[in-house]
């Protein structure tokens, strides 16, 4: 809700004025923030909704951040003062930190994925269960990426940073996993309940998450 500008306390409105931007990325959901100036003086902008933080006596700001769909914009950038050309400018960008996967670094995530994953209790146990796991990983690997970005997406929308069973369910339908001829409901929840037993010594993943 839009405050009236001779609403806003002068305090508030001198400090909004002077404030320093900011740019970082967050993962969509419902966030909340507060400001702080020098010599830690703390409040809160009336450009953005003030609730009360769940059941405590502190008052935050409060967004909401959904999730986007599209492309981020590109830079313009004229050409020979006349021609526009659409260049985006990773140095210049709130990625310009961000580190280009290699190869090398991809495959220890893969190899770190597989150690704290749970494939091999999905596999019918006997004497072909470890060949058949290797082709799954080959298999897995191929397609490394791209899983990495359906799961980022899903977990976006979903119970961040875990997918929550509707919408594993919504995925598997999607990808035709969940056939209800050789996969139905009952082995499709079997699936993930199997992938939140922890054989490690950390602790056991979240009930029905992935």
């Amino acid at each position: 809700m839009d405050t009236p500008e001779e609403e806003i306390p002068k305090f508030v409105k001198t400090l909004d004025n002077s404030m320093a931007l900011y740019a970082s990325m967050v993962p969509p959901g419902v966030h909340y923030f507060y400001f702080v100036r020098d010599r830690g003086t703390i409040f809160l902008s009336p450009q953005y909704e003030v609730v009360r933080f769940k059941t405590t006596n502190i008052f935050l700001n409060r967004i909401i951040v959904g999730r986007r769909l599209e492309d981020v914009d590109t830079v313009h950038v004229a050409k020979d003062g006349e021609e526009e050309e659409a260049v985006f400018m990773k140095d210049r960008s709130v990625f310009k930190d961000y580190r280009e996967d290699t190869q090398v670094f991809l495959k220890k995530c893969f190899d770190e994925d597989n150690w704290f994953g749970k494939i091999i209790r999905t596999i019918k146990k006997g004497p072909d269960q470890l060949d058949e796991y290797e082709k799954i990983k080959e298999l897995l690997y191929e397609h490394y990426t791209r899983i990495m970005n359906i799961f980022t997406y899903y977990s976006g929308a979903s119970s961040y940073p875990t997918i929550g069973m509707n919408d594993f369910t919504s995925f598997a339908t999607t990808c035709k996993i969940l056939d209800h001829d050789n996969i139905g409901l009952a082995q499709l929840d079997l699936l993930l309940v199997a992938t939140c037993v922890s054989h490690h010594q950390y602790v056991n993943s979240a009930n029905l998450d992935m």
